[in-house]
Protein backbone atom coordinates (compact mmCIF):
# COMPACT_ATOMS: atom_id res chain seq x y z
CA UNK A 1 0.00 0.00 0.00
CA UNK A 2 1.40 3.38 -0.85
CA UNK A 3 0.90 6.48 0.95
CA UNK A 4 1.54 9.99 0.02
CA UNK A 5 2.59 12.45 2.93
CA UNK A 6 0.45 15.25 4.02
CA UNK A 7 1.68 18.71 5.39
CA UNK A 8 2.56 18.10 8.86
CA UNK A 9 2.70 14.61 9.06
CA UNK A 10 4.99 13.07 11.61
CA UNK A 11 5.98 9.17 11.65
CA UNK A 12 4.13 8.73 15.27
CA UNK A 13 1.01 10.50 14.30
CA UNK A 14 0.99 8.12 10.54
CA UNK A 15 1.52 5.12 12.83
CA UNK A 16 -1.30 5.69 15.67
CA UNK A 17 -3.28 6.63 12.64
CA UNK A 18 -2.87 3.80 10.51
CA UNK A 19 -0.91 1.42 11.97
CA UNK A 20 -1.43 -1.51 13.85
CA UNK A 21 -0.93 -1.44 17.53
CA UNK A 22 2.06 -4.20 17.10
CA UNK A 23 3.76 -1.50 14.95
CA UNK A 24 4.79 1.98 15.96
CA UNK A 25 6.76 4.77 14.57
CA UNK A 26 10.08 2.96 14.89
CA UNK A 27 9.41 0.58 12.59
CA UNK A 28 8.18 3.00 9.89
CA UNK A 29 11.47 5.22 10.61
CA UNK A 30 13.44 1.92 9.43
CA UNK A 31 10.82 1.16 6.29
CA UNK A 32 11.24 4.71 4.54
CA UNK A 33 14.73 5.10 5.73
CA UNK A 34 13.66 8.85 7.51
CA UNK A 35 16.49 10.23 9.52
CA UNK A 36 13.92 13.16 11.42
CA UNK A 37 10.99 11.53 12.38
CA UNK A 38 9.37 15.12 12.34
CA UNK A 39 10.22 16.36 9.14
CA UNK A 40 8.24 14.38 6.30
CA UNK A 41 8.80 15.63 2.89
CA UNK A 42 5.10 16.32 1.30
CA UNK A 43 3.58 14.69 -0.95
CA UNK A 44 6.20 12.01 -1.33
CA UNK A 45 4.89 8.50 -1.61
CA UNK A 46 5.58 5.58 0.87
CA UNK A 47 5.14 2.08 1.43
CA UNK A 48 3.73 -0.07 4.01
CA UNK A 49 3.30 -3.61 4.19
CA UNK A 50 -0.61 -4.10 4.01
CA UNK A 51 -0.68 -7.01 6.94
CA UNK A 52 0.76 -3.96 9.60
CA UNK A 53 -2.27 -1.34 8.44
CA UNK A 54 -5.62 -0.96 10.51
CA UNK A 55 -8.27 -2.22 9.12
CA UNK A 56 -12.38 -2.29 9.63
CA UNK A 57 -14.21 -4.39 8.39
CA UNK A 58 -16.41 -4.76 5.34
CA UNK A 59 -19.78 -7.15 5.01
CA UNK A 60 -20.83 -8.89 1.83
CA UNK A 61 -25.11 -8.97 2.22
CA UNK A 62 -26.74 -11.86 0.37
CA UNK A 63 -28.81 -10.34 -2.78
CA UNK A 64 -30.47 -13.39 -3.84
CA UNK A 65 -30.72 -17.23 -2.33
CA UNK A 66 -31.69 -20.20 -4.52
CA UNK A 67 -32.00 -23.55 -4.36
CA UNK A 68 -29.69 -25.21 -1.94
CA UNK A 69 -26.89 -23.50 -0.66
CA UNK A 70 -24.99 -23.49 2.50
CA UNK A 71 -22.52 -20.92 4.57
CA UNK A 72 -19.87 -22.22 7.22
CA UNK A 73 -19.57 -19.60 9.77
CA UNK A 74 -17.85 -19.89 12.52
CA UNK A 75 -17.88 -23.87 12.41
CA UNK A 76 -21.63 -23.57 12.26
CA UNK A 77 -23.34 -24.27 9.51
CA UNK A 78 -26.13 -22.09 8.33
CA UNK A 79 -29.13 -21.87 5.58
CA UNK A 80 -28.47 -17.79 3.78
CA UNK A 81 -31.40 -15.67 3.58
CA UNK A 82 -32.19 -12.53 1.21
CA UNK A 83 -30.30 -9.55 3.50
CA UNK A 84 -28.42 -11.46 5.51
CA UNK A 85 -24.53 -9.84 5.95
CA UNK A 86 -21.12 -11.92 5.97
CA UNK A 87 -17.93 -11.81 7.00
CA UNK A 88 -14.32 -12.61 6.23
CA UNK A 89 -14.37 -16.68 6.84
CA UNK A 90 -17.75 -17.33 5.77
CA UNK A 91 -17.85 -20.23 3.43
CA UNK A 92 -19.98 -20.88 0.93
CA UNK A 93 -21.15 -24.09 -0.92
CA UNK A 94 -23.86 -24.46 -3.55
CA UNK A 95 -25.75 -27.54 -4.40
CA UNK A 96 -27.90 -28.72 -7.79
CA UNK A 97 -29.26 -25.58 -9.71
CA UNK A 98 -28.52 -23.50 -6.64
CA UNK A 99 -27.23 -20.36 -6.68
CA UNK A 100 -25.78 -17.15 -4.46
CA UNK A 101 -25.70 -13.73 -5.28
CA UNK A 102 -23.32 -11.41 -3.03
CA UNK A 103 -23.72 -7.69 -2.92
CA UNK A 104 -20.59 -6.18 -1.88
CA UNK A 105 -19.86 -2.98 0.11
CA UNK A 106 -18.91 -0.60 -2.96
CA UNK A 107 -21.34 -1.96 -5.52
CA UNK A 108 -19.74 -4.77 -6.56
CA UNK A 109 -21.30 -7.98 -7.35
CA UNK A 110 -20.15 -11.79 -6.90
CA UNK A 111 -22.87 -14.93 -7.91
CA UNK A 112 -21.92 -18.26 -7.35
CA UNK A 113 -23.46 -21.05 -9.83
CA UNK A 114 -24.43 -24.32 -8.78
CA UNK A 115 -22.01 -26.68 -7.42
CA UNK A 116 -19.75 -24.19 -6.26
CA UNK A 117 -17.72 -23.83 -2.77
CA UNK A 118 -15.57 -20.96 -2.00
CA UNK A 119 -14.39 -18.90 0.72
CA UNK A 120 -14.50 -14.90 1.51
CA UNK A 121 -11.13 -15.02 2.44
CA UNK A 122 -11.00 -10.86 3.54
CA UNK A 123 -13.30 -8.65 3.25
CA UNK A 124 -11.66 -5.39 4.20
CA UNK A 125 -11.59 -1.55 4.20
CA UNK A 126 -8.06 -0.17 5.16
CA UNK A 127 -8.42 3.33 7.20
CA UNK A 128 -5.21 4.53 4.99
CA UNK A 129 -7.22 5.52 1.75
CA UNK A 130 -10.48 4.17 2.62
CA UNK A 131 -8.94 1.64 0.74
CA UNK A 132 -10.85 -2.06 0.35
CA UNK A 133 -9.08 -5.76 -0.12
CA UNK A 134 -11.73 -8.24 -1.34
CA UNK A 135 -10.67 -11.53 -1.97
CA UNK A 136 -12.46 -14.44 -2.37
CA UNK A 137 -11.05 -18.17 -2.47
CA UNK A 138 -12.40 -20.68 -5.42
CA UNK A 139 -12.19 -23.93 -4.05
CA UNK A 140 -14.99 -25.70 -7.07
CA UNK A 141 -16.53 -24.86 -9.75
CA UNK A 142 -17.10 -21.04 -10.84
CA UNK A 143 -17.28 -17.34 -9.40
CA UNK A 144 -18.98 -14.57 -11.80
CA UNK A 145 -17.86 -11.25 -11.01
CA UNK A 146 -18.81 -7.69 -11.58
CA UNK A 147 -16.55 -5.04 -10.21
CA UNK A 148 -17.00 -1.62 -9.81
CA UNK A 149 -14.36 0.86 -10.54
CA UNK A 150 -12.45 0.29 -7.60
CA UNK A 151 -11.43 3.94 -5.11
CA UNK A 152 -8.56 4.77 -3.50
CA UNK A 153 -5.01 3.60 -4.90
CA UNK A 154 -4.51 0.70 -2.77
CA UNK A 155 -7.78 -1.21 -3.58
CA UNK A 156 -8.42 -4.46 -5.19
CA UNK A 157 -10.55 -7.43 -5.45
CA UNK A 158 -8.50 -11.05 -5.99
CA UNK A 159 -9.98 -14.58 -6.57
CA UNK A 160 -7.72 -17.44 -5.93
CA UNK A 161 -7.89 -20.88 -7.23
CA UNK A 162 -5.08 -23.23 -6.19
CA UNK A 163 -3.67 -22.25 -9.14
CA UNK A 164 -4.23 -19.05 -9.93
CA UNK A 165 -4.91 -15.53 -8.71
CA UNK A 166 -7.14 -13.14 -10.84
CA UNK A 167 -6.52 -9.43 -9.85
CA UNK A 168 -9.20 -6.72 -10.73
CA UNK A 169 -9.86 -2.97 -10.48
CA UNK A 170 -12.81 -2.96 -12.72
CA UNK A 171 -14.02 -5.45 -14.75
CA UNK A 172 -16.36 -8.11 -15.69
CA UNK A 173 -15.30 -11.64 -15.56
CA UNK A 174 -15.53 -15.37 -14.13
CA UNK A 175 -13.14 -17.48 -12.78
CA UNK A 176 -13.61 -21.32 -12.79
CA UNK A 177 -11.56 -24.31 -11.41
CA UNK A 178 -12.11 -27.56 -12.13
CA UNK A 179 -10.97 -29.88 -8.95
CA UNK A 180 -10.08 -33.00 -11.20
CA UNK A 181 -7.97 -31.54 -13.93
CA UNK A 182 -6.76 -29.26 -11.29
CA UNK A 183 -6.94 -26.29 -13.94
CA UNK A 184 -8.40 -22.83 -13.80
CA UNK A 185 -9.79 -20.25 -15.80
CA UNK A 186 -10.31 -16.73 -16.43
CA UNK A 187 -12.67 -15.29 -18.82
CA UNK A 188 -13.09 -11.65 -19.23
CA UNK A 189 -16.16 -9.92 -20.46
CA UNK A 190 -15.11 -6.37 -20.06
CA UNK A 191 -11.87 -4.31 -19.04
CA UNK A 192 -8.60 -5.92 -17.86
CA UNK A 193 -7.61 -8.44 -15.14
CA UNK A 194 -3.97 -9.36 -14.18
CA UNK A 195 -3.88 -13.17 -13.74
CA UNK A 196 -0.82 -15.05 -11.91
CA UNK A 197 -0.19 -18.17 -9.90
CA UNK A 198 -0.44 -17.99 -5.83
CA UNK A 199 3.07 -16.25 -4.55
CA UNK A 200 4.18 -15.31 -7.57
CA UNK A 201 4.19 -11.50 -8.94
CA UNK A 202 4.70 -12.58 -12.12
CA UNK A 203 1.18 -11.22 -13.41
CA UNK A 204 -0.20 -12.06 -16.86
CA UNK A 205 -2.75 -9.13 -18.31
CA UNK A 206 -5.55 -10.61 -19.76
CA UNK A 207 -7.55 -7.87 -21.46
CA UNK A 208 -11.45 -8.38 -22.40
CA UNK A 209 -12.55 -11.04 -25.19
CA UNK A 210 -9.40 -13.21 -23.88
CA UNK A 211 -9.31 -15.88 -20.87
CA UNK A 212 -6.42 -17.89 -19.14
CA UNK A 213 -5.78 -21.80 -18.81
CA UNK A 214 -3.88 -22.17 -15.92
CA UNK A 215 -2.86 -25.51 -14.10
CA UNK A 216 -0.15 -27.16 -11.32
CA UNK A 217 2.89 -26.26 -13.51
CA UNK A 218 3.59 -22.98 -15.21
CA UNK A 219 1.00 -22.74 -17.96
CA UNK A 220 -0.62 -19.55 -18.29
CA UNK A 221 -1.96 -19.79 -21.99
CA UNK A 222 -3.65 -16.78 -23.16
CA UNK A 223 -6.75 -17.26 -25.42
CA UNK A 224 -9.41 -15.71 -27.43
CA UNK A 225 -12.36 -16.39 -26.29
CA UNK A 226 -15.38 -17.58 -28.83
CA UNK A 227 -18.02 -14.86 -29.66
CA UNK A 228 -21.19 -14.54 -28.41
CA UNK A 229 -24.23 -16.95 -30.43
CA UNK A 230 -27.36 -15.46 -31.07
CA UNK A 231 -31.11 -16.61 -29.69
CA UNK A 232 -32.82 -17.97 -32.22
CA UNK A 233 -36.37 -16.34 -32.25
CA UNK A 234 -36.18 -14.27 -29.29
CA UNK A 235 -39.56 -12.52 -29.12
CA UNK A 236 -41.33 -16.23 -28.96
CA UNK A 237 -43.94 -16.21 -26.08
CA UNK A 238 -42.88 -19.51 -24.36
CA UNK A 239 -46.29 -21.11 -23.37
CA UNK A 240 -45.63 -24.38 -23.15
CA UNK A 241 -44.36 -26.87 -19.84
CA UNK A 242 -41.34 -27.03 -21.56
CA UNK A 243 -39.05 -23.48 -22.15
CA UNK A 244 -36.93 -24.52 -24.80
CA UNK A 245 -33.93 -22.03 -26.55
CA UNK A 246 -31.90 -22.70 -29.56
CA UNK A 247 -29.13 -20.31 -30.46
CA UNK A 248 -26.69 -20.34 -33.41
CA UNK A 249 -23.85 -22.93 -33.75
CA UNK A 250 -20.27 -21.08 -32.92
CA UNK A 251 -17.32 -22.43 -34.64
CA UNK A 252 -14.68 -24.30 -32.28
CA UNK A 253 -17.81 -25.05 -29.34
CA UNK A 254 -17.13 -27.83 -27.22
CA UNK A 255 -20.82 -26.87 -25.80
CA UNK A 256 -23.10 -24.02 -24.92
CA UNK A 257 -24.22 -22.35 -21.39
CA UNK A 258 -27.59 -20.74 -20.64
CA UNK A 259 -28.82 -19.16 -17.17
CA UNK A 260 -31.95 -17.80 -16.58
CA UNK A 261 -32.63 -14.81 -14.24
CA UNK A 262 -35.94 -12.75 -13.12
CA UNK A 263 -33.91 -9.77 -13.94
CA UNK A 264 -31.32 -7.92 -16.57
CA UNK A 265 -28.29 -7.68 -14.27
CA UNK A 266 -28.60 -11.49 -13.27
CA UNK A 267 -28.68 -10.78 -9.61
CA UNK A 268 -31.54 -13.46 -9.53
CA UNK A 269 -30.32 -16.58 -10.68
CA UNK A 270 -33.17 -19.40 -11.08
CA UNK A 271 -31.66 -22.24 -13.60
CA UNK A 272 -29.05 -22.96 -15.87
CA UNK A 273 -28.09 -25.52 -18.42
CA UNK A 274 -25.09 -26.95 -20.33
CA UNK A 275 -25.63 -28.68 -23.86
CA UNK A 276 -23.19 -30.49 -26.02
CA UNK A 277 -25.74 -28.99 -28.67
CA UNK A 278 -27.23 -25.26 -28.92
CA UNK A 279 -30.44 -26.50 -27.90
CA UNK A 280 -31.73 -26.02 -24.33
CA UNK A 281 -34.76 -27.29 -22.49
CA UNK A 282 -36.11 -25.72 -19.30
CA UNK A 283 -39.24 -26.91 -16.81
CA UNK A 284 -40.61 -25.03 -13.86
CA UNK A 285 -40.04 -21.34 -15.37
CA UNK A 286 -42.48 -19.02 -14.08
CA UNK A 287 -44.78 -17.12 -15.60
CA UNK A 288 -43.55 -13.56 -16.38
CA UNK A 289 -41.12 -11.46 -18.23
CA UNK A 290 -37.64 -13.63 -17.59
CA UNK A 291 -33.80 -12.97 -18.74
CA UNK A 292 -31.40 -15.58 -20.52
CA UNK A 293 -28.37 -15.05 -21.02
CA UNK A 294 -26.43 -17.58 -23.32
CA UNK A 295 -22.69 -18.50 -24.23
CA UNK A 296 -20.47 -20.42 -25.96
CA UNK A 297 -17.84 -23.18 -24.49
CA UNK A 298 -14.23 -23.14 -25.69
CA UNK A 299 -10.92 -24.67 -24.89
CA UNK A 300 -10.39 -25.74 -21.46
CA UNK A 301 -14.05 -25.27 -20.52
CA UNK A 302 -13.41 -21.35 -20.59
CA UNK A 303 -17.01 -19.65 -21.27
CA UNK A 304 -17.02 -17.43 -24.64
CA UNK A 305 -18.47 -13.79 -24.47
CA UNK A 306 -21.93 -13.79 -23.79
CA UNK A 307 -25.62 -12.57 -24.62
CA UNK A 308 -28.34 -11.70 -22.73
CA UNK A 309 -32.34 -11.13 -24.02
CA UNK A 310 -35.48 -10.87 -22.29
CA UNK A 311 -38.03 -13.70 -22.89
CA UNK A 312 -41.93 -13.92 -22.07
CA UNK A 313 -43.29 -16.52 -19.97
CA UNK A 314 -46.63 -17.73 -19.84
CA UNK A 315 -47.67 -20.86 -19.43
CA UNK A 316 -50.75 -22.50 -21.27
CA UNK A 317 -51.32 -25.74 -20.63
CA UNK A 318 -54.74 -27.89 -22.44
CA UNK A 319 -55.98 -31.38 -22.43
CA UNK A 320 -57.91 -31.88 -25.68
CA UNK A 321 -59.72 -34.56 -26.76
CA UNK A 322 -62.48 -35.41 -29.19
CA UNK A 323 -65.67 -38.12 -28.89
CA UNK A 324 -68.32 -39.50 -31.23
CA UNK A 325 -71.84 -37.88 -30.94
CA UNK A 326 -75.28 -38.37 -32.22
CA UNK A 327 -74.49 -36.61 -35.07
CA UNK A 328 -70.90 -36.36 -35.91
CA UNK A 329 -67.83 -35.51 -33.51
CA UNK A 330 -67.40 -32.93 -30.30
CA UNK A 331 -63.75 -31.71 -29.77
CA UNK A 332 -63.42 -30.13 -26.06
CA UNK A 333 -60.51 -29.24 -24.41
CA UNK A 334 -59.73 -28.01 -20.95
CA UNK A 335 -57.50 -25.53 -19.51
CA UNK A 336 -56.03 -25.92 -15.95
CA UNK A 337 -57.42 -22.07 -14.96
CA UNK A 338 -60.41 -20.30 -15.29
CA UNK A 339 -59.14 -16.89 -17.64
CA UNK A 340 -61.27 -15.86 -20.38
CA UNK A 341 -59.25 -16.59 -23.85
CA UNK A 342 -60.52 -17.11 -27.67
CA UNK A 343 -59.81 -20.40 -29.09
CA UNK A 344 -59.31 -21.74 -32.56
CA UNK A 345 -60.14 -25.43 -34.02
CA UNK A 346 -58.20 -26.80 -37.09
CA UNK A 347 -58.83 -29.84 -38.86
CA UNK A 348 -56.47 -31.45 -41.23
CA UNK A 349 -57.03 -34.28 -44.25
CA UNK A 350 -54.71 -37.31 -44.95
CA UNK A 351 -51.67 -34.72 -43.62
CA UNK A 352 -50.92 -31.79 -41.34
CA UNK A 353 -49.22 -29.90 -44.70
CA UNK A 354 -51.78 -27.49 -46.71
CA UNK A 355 -54.70 -25.96 -45.73
CA UNK A 356 -56.71 -27.08 -43.15
CA UNK A 357 -60.49 -28.71 -43.80
CA UNK A 358 -62.42 -26.94 -40.97
CA UNK A 359 -60.28 -23.79 -39.65
CA UNK A 360 -62.90 -22.00 -36.63
CA UNK A 361 -61.16 -19.51 -35.15
CA UNK A 362 -62.63 -16.63 -32.38
CA UNK A 363 -64.15 -19.55 -30.55
CA UNK A 364 -65.18 -18.56 -26.82
CA UNK A 365 -66.59 -21.67 -25.61
CA UNK A 366 -64.33 -25.09 -24.94
CA UNK A 367 -66.18 -27.35 -27.10
CA UNK A 368 -67.16 -27.69 -30.91
CA UNK A 369 -69.12 -29.82 -32.55
CA UNK A 370 -68.17 -31.09 -36.21
CA UNK A 371 -70.87 -32.77 -38.80
CA UNK A 372 -71.21 -35.19 -41.57
CA UNK A 373 -67.00 -36.01 -41.63
CA UNK A 374 -66.49 -38.06 -44.34
CA UNK A 375 -64.22 -41.29 -43.72
CA UNK A 376 -60.55 -40.58 -43.94
CA UNK A 377 -57.70 -40.09 -41.56
CA UNK A 378 -57.76 -36.45 -40.04
CA UNK A 379 -55.26 -34.52 -37.81
CA UNK A 380 -56.46 -31.60 -35.45
CA UNK A 381 -55.49 -29.23 -32.72
CA UNK A 382 -56.40 -26.43 -30.68
CA UNK A 383 -55.26 -22.79 -30.22
CA UNK A 384 -55.33 -20.52 -27.55
CA UNK A 385 -54.38 -17.40 -27.87
CA UNK A 386 -53.52 -14.57 -25.32
CA UNK A 387 -52.53 -10.86 -25.35
CA UNK A 388 -49.60 -10.05 -23.49
CA UNK A 389 -47.99 -6.32 -23.59
CA UNK A 390 -50.32 -5.87 -26.26
CA UNK A 391 -49.28 -8.02 -28.26
CA UNK A 392 -51.41 -11.30 -29.20
CA UNK A 393 -49.92 -14.97 -29.09
CA UNK A 394 -51.02 -18.48 -30.26
CA UNK A 395 -50.20 -21.34 -28.55
CA UNK A 396 -51.40 -24.99 -30.28
CA UNK A 397 -51.84 -28.15 -28.46
CA UNK A 398 -49.98 -31.30 -30.32
CA UNK A 399 -51.69 -32.42 -33.44
CA UNK A 400 -53.99 -35.82 -32.98
CA UNK A 401 -54.65 -38.12 -34.76
CA UNK A 402 -58.69 -39.10 -35.98
CA UNK A 403 -59.02 -41.77 -37.96
CA UNK A 404 -63.20 -42.32 -39.23
CA UNK A 405 -63.99 -45.53 -40.72
CA UNK A 406 -67.15 -46.07 -43.67
CA UNK A 407 -69.22 -46.83 -40.52
CA UNK A 408 -68.57 -43.88 -38.28
CA UNK A 409 -68.42 -41.62 -41.57
CA UNK A 410 -70.12 -40.51 -44.23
Amino acid sequence: MRYEVKQGDTLSEVAERYILPRYDWRDLQKLWRVPDTRRLTVNRRHSIPRHWLRWVPEEARVASVRGTVNLAIGGRNLAPRVGMRLREGTSISTGANSFLTLALSDGSRVALPSQSSARLIRLRKYLIDSAIDYQFKLDKGRIDAKVRPLSGGGSNINVETPVSLTAVRGTEFTVSYDMDTQTAGTAVFEGTVAVSQPGDRSEQLVPQRFGVIADTGDSRERVELLPAPSLENPDRLQASEVVSFDVTPVAGATGYYALLATDAGFVDRFAELESATPHFEFTQVPDGTQFIRVLAIGEGGLHGMRQTYSFRRSLETIDANVERSDDGYVFRWLETDDRTRRYRLQLHSDTVDGLPVIDEAGLTDTEISVKELRAGVYFWRVGVYRTDSGDTFVNWTDFEKLTITRSDGR
